[in-house]
């Protein structure tokens, strides 16, 4: 019983001692990874690459895989977002905030295979492009939470009209990352 509580002291001590260290300058770190949810930056896991103080890149990419004996789902999303600096603030040593624009690619898809009598294979892609604003907040130099707002104009290929095949859609996308 004292052991564990030991080891959680110290742990606790570790971690604090970790934050206070890490609040000294966030801009030192220019790589971060984490996961991204948003339909134009893709969900799943997101790299971010600081190219200079005002320029960045973020890679999304999402694999979702499902199956059970009648059927099988594989679906994928791959985004790209350049993003643009225009404010940037620190409050204290263990906050600070930037806010951006960002304009994405986005090119996803989803392929289901049924297994019955009759052997059926739907594919489905989609490409998109769009942009918007963003913060994000950065805690103690490492941890940081984008959320992005805009627009994004989604196609996908089928047999239809063309204007069914188009559509322009609010975005809303949110993202945890721990920034190196």
């Amino acid at each position: 019983m004292h052991t564990t509580i030991r080891t959680k002291l110290c742990l606790l001590l570790l971690l604090l001692g970790s934050l206070l260290y890490a609040g000294s300058d966030y801009t030192t770190y220019d790589r971060g990874i984490g996961a991204q949810a948003g339909r134009l930056s893709g969900t799943g896991l997101s790299y971010h690459l600081r190219l200079n103080d005002v320029s960045a890149f973020q890679t999304t990419l999402g694999l979702f895989y499902e199956s059970d004996e009648f059927y099988l789902s594989l679906d994928y999303a791959l985004g790209v977002e350049y993003q643009h600096t225009f404010y940037s603030d620190s409050y204290a040593d263990w906050f600070a905030a930037d806010l951006y624009w960002f304009a994405g690619l986005n090119h996803s898809g989803s392929m289901y295979l049924a297994d019955s009598s009759e052997y059926s294979t739907d594919f489905t892609p989609s490409f998109s492009f769009g942009g918007g604003f963003g913060v994000e907040p950065i805690l103690f130099g490492h941890f940081s939470l984008p959320v992005s707002f805009g627009y994004g104009l989604f196609y996908t290929p089928s047999s239809a009209a063309l204007y069914r095949q188009v559509s322009v859609s609010f975005l809303a996308q949110i993202g945890a990352r721990y920034r190196f």
